[in-house]
C-alpha cells in the first residue's frame, strides 16, 4: 500500500468508527435511555446515595446500568460509543482530548487494618511501616492497584500480597479478621465495618477521584444533561 493509500484507510476507518458509534447512540437516543458505566465501588458505596435524586427526577428508571468493570474497561467501551457516559475513578482529573469529564467526588486512601491489628490504635502510618505486613489487594481492574504500586515504590520495598479479589466485601471480611492488612479508598467504608482506617503518610497525596465522562462529540439528551446537573450540583 503506497503512503497515501495509508492515508486514506486510516481516514476510512476513523470515519467508519464514527459511524458505528452514532448508530448506537441515535439507537439509544430513540430509546430515552442513558447507558452508563459504573465501575464496581462506584456502583456499590457512591452511586446509592444520589438514587433518591434519581428518582425524584425520574431519571432511575432511564438509566441502563453497566456495572462489573473497572474504569479501565469503562473508559474503551465510552471511546467506542458503547456507552454513553460513565461514572470513572482516577487519581487525577481525566484530560484525554476526546472527553468531557466533571468532578463530581473526591475520597482518600486508607490502610485498613483489623481492631485486632498491632496498629489499630494508630491515626496514620507510613508504608515504611508495613514493610513485614500481609496485604490483600484488589486486582488490577482497581486504580488501588497502581496506587499501591506507587506507595510501594514510594517506600522502597516489595510488599507481600497473600491474596488479591475484585470483590470489595469479601476484602473488608478477610481485613476484618485479621488475615492481613489493605488498601482501599474511605469511600467503600461504612461506620459499621468491624475495620480500623489509618491515614497514610506520604509526600505525594492521592485521591480516589469520580468524575462523570462522555464523549466530546456526543450531543446530550435532556435526561443526560439533567443527569450531569444533577451529579455535578452535589460536588
Amino acid at each position: 500500500m503506497t503512503k497515501d493509500g495509508k492515508q486514506f484507510d486510516r481516514h476510512v476507518v476513523t470515519i467508519l468508527n464514527e459511524l458505528e458509534i452514532a448508530r448506537k447512540e441515535i439507537s439509544r437516543n430513540q430509546e430515552q435511555m442513558i447507558r452508563l458505566g459504573l465501575p464496581p465501588i462506584i456502583s456499590q458505596f457512591y452511586f446509592p446515595q444520589i438514587t433518591p435524586g434519581l428518582t425524584d427526577n425520574k431519571l432511575l428508571r432511564r438509566i441502563e446500568p453497566y456495572e462489573e468493570k473497572g474504569s479501565a474497561i469503562l473508559l474503551k467501551m465510552l471511546k467506542d460509543g458503547t456507552l454513553d457516559m460513565s461514572l470513572l475513578s482516577s487519581t487525577t482529573p481525566l484530560t484525554d482530548k476526546n472527553l468531557k469529564a466533571h468532578i463530581i467526588s473526591k475520597a482518600n486512601f486508607k490502610i485498613i487494618v483489623s481492631p485486632q491489628h498491632r496498629l489499630a490504635n494508630r491515626k496514620s502510618v507510613t508504608f515504611n511501616e508495613l514493610v513485614n505486613e500481609n496485604f490483600i489487594n484488589l486486582n488490577s481492574s482497581f486504580i488501588h492497584a497502581e496506587v499501591f504500586k506507587h506507595f510501594a515504590h514510594e517506600a522502597h520495598f516489595r510488599p507481600t500480597i497473600i491474596f488479591q479479589t475484585s470483590d470489595v466485601p469479601l476484602l473488608k471480611s478477610l481485613v476484618s479478621q485479621n488475615t492481613g492488612i489493605a488498601l482501599l479508598t474511605d469511600l467503600a467504608l461504612k461506620n459499621t465495618d468491624d475495620l480500623v482506617a489509618l491515614d497514610i503518610e506520604t509526600n505525594i497525596p492521592l485521591n480516589f477521584i469520580v468524575s462523570i465522562a462522555y464523549r466530546r462529540s456526543h450531543i446530550l439528551t435532556p435526561n443526560q444533561s439533567k443527569l450531569i446537573s444533577l451529579l455535578t450540583d452535589k460536588k
